[in-house]
């Protein structure tokens, strides 16, 4: 005779020297959406998304795992049997219950010389998706994502392939000269260093973001006295750095130069400390803000924002910035990683003419979605500022530069 143990708690019971085989579910929280409709579009503040709304099963996969002296055998149709066939489906090679077309609970037999009987949960239930369509029409996340995407597809469909269409200047001999035929040429990047003497190359870097002050990562900033060299349409230009100090508590550093640079270099301008609440929310919530990068291979490439899982949030002084690697079929052929010796180099966000430092790069991974992170600028403005100040009254400057922080008064506030 065969005894039949309906929901026994117990899965030690036994009966007649047998035990009970222990036969349990899981539940697959990966259902597929089956969408109901062409969907819709919704806008959130700067963001559109594609809204599809569907149907999704929750599946629950039996597990019949034997144990004893009882063995249940293979999951197939001579061990488990599907009690409820007009409420669910029940695929005996993979354990798998699917409610047909509405929720139900599902009995499951397990059929050995001892059978338990088990309560399957499966549901049926109307979702909805939201997924990245593009960003609003006169928002600055548009703005920056149009005028990149614009300069890289004026490049070939291979030219990313050509790492001279990723090389910021050219140099014959002692000749540097600016690249007019890089993917980056339509956006002005003469506030990021050539080079310097202290490295001897482009590591180490300062973004000069006053006529007489670069901006460096603390942990890799140039030892003063040394050189720093920009280039302009005329060929490089060299500067003697006289002093570097630290931002507060911060990894910035502010160095200050001997001589106010030509206007044919133009320093980077700041975020304002309300960007990413007020101009660009899109950083919190999407992987597509794409960003123009250096680094120490004096190479321009390009990632994409994300400030969602920062700690502490974007605003505060000891925020970050991160930057992805782009999921865009055209922006990720032009991704590059971050190694040792590109800290310092800039994040910038192209805003119109003007370039627009984010932060400078304090660590990275190479190999990773994540290419790296460094802190926010627009929450340190005060601290920058004071330094250079101090800077400039150590070193008696007649001209008290302070950082410009960028006009977005065309783009729309959220």
């Amino acid at each position: 005779m065969t005894t039949i143990l309906r929901d026994t708690p117990d899965a030690t019971t036994t009966f007649r020297d047998y035990r009970i085989a222990d036969v349990d579910y899981t539940l697959s929280y990966s259902p597929l959406v089956q969408p109901s409709g062409g969907g819709s579009q919704s806008t959130v503040d700067d963001v559109i998304y594609n809204v599809v709304t569907g149907t999704t099963k929750t599946n629950a996969a039996i597990a019949a795992i034997p144990t004893g002296n009882l063995s249940t055998g293979a999951l197939d149709g001579s061990t488990l049997e599907n009690l409820d066939p007009d409420l669910a489906s029940f695929d005996p090679s993979t354990g798998i219950v699917t409610a047909n077309d509405a929720s139900a609970t599902v009995r499951i037999l397990c059929k050995a010389k001892i059978q338990r009987q088990i309560q399957v949960p499966v549901t049926v239930a109307t979702q909805t998706t939201s997924t990245f369509a593009e960003f609003a029409a006169g928002s600055l996340a548009k703005a920056a994502k149009d005028a990149i995407d614009t300069a890289l597809g004026a490049m070939g469909p291979t030219d990313y392939q050509n790492l001279a269409k990723w090389k910021m200047w050219n140099q014959v001999g002692l000749n540097v000269t600016i690249n007019a035929a890089g993917w980056h040429h339509p956006f002005d990047l003469t506030c990021v260093p050539w080079g310097n003497s202290y490295s001897g190359n482009a590591q180490h870097a300062g973004t000069l973001v006053s006529p007489r002050h670069i901006l460096m990562a603390d942990h890799y900033a140039l030892v003063a006295p040394c050189e720093i060299y920009f280039v302009d349409p005329s060929g490089i230009r060299t500067f003697n750095v006289l002093e570097c100090r630290k931002v507060g508590l911060t990894d910035f550093n502010v160095g200050i130069l001997d001589a106010d640079a030509p206007s044919s270099i133009k320093p980077a301008v700041v975020p304002p400390a309300n960007i990413w609440t007020a101009y660009c929310p899109a950083g919190f919530t999407t992987l597509n803000v794409p960003v123009i990068l250096t680094n120490q291979d004096r190479m321009a490439y390009v990632g994409v924002l994300n400030i969602l899982d920062q700690s502490p949030p974007a605003g505060a002084a000891g925020a970050s910035v991160a930057v992805y690697r782009s999921t865009d079929a055209t922006e990720g052929l032009w991704a590059y990683g971050v190694r040792t010796g590109d800290s310092g180099h800039p994040i910038i966000m192209p805003v119109g003419s003007q370039t627009m430092i984010l932060s400078v790069w304090g660590g990275g991974n190479p190999a990773a979605a994540w290419v790296g992170d460094g802190t926010d600028v627009s929450a340190n403005i005060d601290g920058i500022n004071a330094t250079m100040h101090a800077l400039s009254v150590a070193h008696s400057l007649s001209s008290d530069y302070q950082l410009t922080v960028a006009d977005l008064s065309a783009y729309e506030s959220y």
